[in-house]
């Protein structure tokens, strides 16, 4: 902890410049770290390390009358709630 505080004065005491370089390059290996924890994570409880300790793999794709429950109608549903949720710019 000592040496992350003296390492943020160090940084601050020479400028911005090296502060948000120093900022930036951590900042982005935490995303980066935590998008592969997110992955590792997700795997993990599909293959059975959840509260239930149970495969939860494809149970979903197995459902009768899937991906098309609910007929053509509620496949198109999908695709336009989904249109109204995506940003693109």
């Amino acid at each position: 902890m000592v040496n992350l505080v003296s390492t943020f004065i160090d940084n601050e005491a020479r400028g911005v410049r090296s502060c948000t370089e120093f900022s930036e390059y951590w900042l982005a290996s935490l995303k980066v770290i935590a998008v592969i924890m997110f992955i590792i994570i997700g795997v993990l409880a599909n293959v059975g390390v959840n509260p239930e300790h149970r495969y939860i793999g494809g149970e979903n794709w197995r459902l009768p009358g899937a991906p098309f429950v609910g007929g053509f109608g509620g496949f198109a549903r999908v695709f336009v709630t989904a249109s109204f949720a995506c940003e693109l710019w």
